[in-house]
C-alpha cells in the first residue's frame, strides 16, 4: 500500500457575480489528508494555489502567473520528522479576490487554476503530490439581455420588409439556433432567393503591461454555416444552425484582460434584382456558455423598508374667486372652533 496525498474542496466552480465586490461565497474551503502507509519521515507538507495564463505561439510557450497563495502546514529542514501510518489532515480557507479573471481556454491561450499540495521527504525519498483543478466563471445576469439583440427588422429600398429574430442570446455548445425569416415583397421587380446564417469566433489576445491591456492579436474563425431556399410566394423561413461540440471546435464566451472571446450570428437575405444579387446582412451577438452555467444570476435581495404609521393630517383650506370683487379671493380655512374669511384686493 502506497502513501497517499488528497486535496478535498467543498466546491471547485465558483461563479463570481456584478452586484457586490466582496462575495461571502467566493471562498475556496477544503482539506488535504495525508495517510502514510508506513512511518514516513517528512520535511514540508505545504499546498499551493496559483493562477496562471498560458500563451502558445507556434513552438513558444509563456506561462504567466497573476495570482498566487500558499500555505505551510508542516516545516522542519533541519531534522525530518517521523509521520506515523494514520490519516493527517488540514483544512484551509482562502477569501478569493473577486477581480479574478474567470477560467477560460482560446485556441492559443489558457487561463486556469489549480491547488498543487506537495510532502516533501528526504533526500533519497519519493515527494508525495496531488493536484486539483478550480473553476472560476462570470455569472449571468437578468441585466445581461439589454446587452444582446434577439430581432432585427428593416426596409430594403421599398421592395422587401423583412424581420429576423433568433429565440435567446444564449446558448451551449452542441445546442441549435433557431432562426426566423419573415419577408414581404412590395415590388414584383426583386425576388427572394435563399436565407443564410453562419456563426462565427473572435478571440482578441491582449498584452497586459503595468496593468494597460493593449491588443497583441486577433484571431477570426467560421465556426459553422446553413442555409436554404425560399420559394415564393412564402412569407416565411426558418433555417437551424447547429453549434460544434467539441470545445477543440467552439470556445466559451470570456471576457479577462488577458483574453477575450465573443460570437456572432451573421444572417442573409438573399434576393435578385435585375439580373443582380444582393444580400441584406444582420448580425446578432450571442454568448456560447458551459452547459454547467447556464443559468442566470438572480437579483440578490435587498433588506426591507421598515413599516411607517399612517398620520391623518387636516385638509388643506378652499380657495374660490370673488366674483363681486376684481382680483379678490376669499381663503376660507375650517379649523377646529372657528372659522376665518380673509379677502384679498388690490
Amino acid at each position: 500500500m502506497s502513501p497517499k496525498l488528497l486535496i478535498e474542496l467543498e466546491k471547485d466552480t465558483f461563479r463570481k457575480t456584478v452586484f457586490d465586490d466582496e462575495n461571502t461565497l467566493f471562498v475556496l474551503k477544503g482539506k488535504v489528508v495525508f495517510t502514510p502507509s508506513s512511518p514516513m519521515k517528512v520535511n514540508q507538507i505545504s499546498l499551493r494555489f496559483r493562477g496562471k495564463l498560458v500563451v502558445t505561439r507556434g513552438f513558444q510557450s509563456t506561462r504567466k502567473t497573476f495570482f498566487e497563495h500558499q500555505w505551510d502546514f508542516f516545516r522542519d529542514f533541519k531534522s525530518s520528522t517521523v509521520f506515523e501510518a494514520k490519516p493527517y489532515t488540514y483544512d484551509f480557507e482562502l477569501p478569493m479576490p473577486s477581480d479574478l479573471p474567470e477560467s477560460l481556454e482560446a485556441d492559443y491561450a489558457k487561463i486556469e487554476y489549480s491547488l498543487k499540495g506537495m510532502v516533501e521527504t528526504p533526500l533519497f525519498s519519493s515527494n508525495l503530490r496531488a493536484d486539483k483543478l478550480v473553476r472560476i466563471q462570470q455569472a449571468g445576469t437578468p441585466f445581461d439581455s439589454l446587452a444582446y439583440n434577439t430581432l432585427a427588422q428593416g426596409n430594403w429600398n421599398d421592395m422587401i420588409s423583412y424581420e429576423v429574430s433568433i429565440p435567446t442570446y444564449e446558448f451551449v455548445p452542441g445546442g441549435d439556433i433557431e432562426i426566423s425569416f419573415k419577408h414581404v415583397k412590395k415590388s414584383d421587380k426583386c425576388k427572394i432567393v435563399a436565407v443564410r446564417a453562419g456563426l462565427s469566433e473572435v478571440t482578441r489576445y491582449n498584452n497586459v503591461d503595468n496593468r494597460r491591456a493593449k491588443e497583441d492579436g486577433m484571431v477570426k474563425k467560421w465556426l459553422k454555416s446553413c442555409g436554404c431556399s425560399v420559394v415564393e410566394p412564402s412569407m416565411n423561413s426558418s433555417i437551424k444552425l447547429s453549434i460544434p461540440a467539441s470545445t477543440k471546435n467552439v470556445h466559451c464566451d470570456a471576457n479577462t484582460p488577458y483574453v477575450e472571446i465573443l460570437h456572432r450570428l451573421t444572417t442573409r437575405i438573399e434576393l435578385e434584382l435585375d439580373g443582380e444579387l444582393y444580400t441584406i446582412l444582420n448580425v446578432f451577438p450571442v454568448r456560447i456558455s458551459p452547459k454547467d452555467s447556464h443559468e442566470s444570476m438572480e437579483i440578490p435581495e435587498f433588506e426591507q423598508l421598515p413599516s411607517y404609521d399612517l398620520v391623518q393630517l387636516d385638509s388643506p383650506p378652499v380657495y374660490v374667486n370673488l366674483g363681486g370683487i376684481e382680483g379678490a379671493l376669499v381663503l376660507p380655512a375650517v379649523y377646529p372652533g372657528e372659522s376665518t374669511t380673509i379677502a384679498l384686493g388690490a
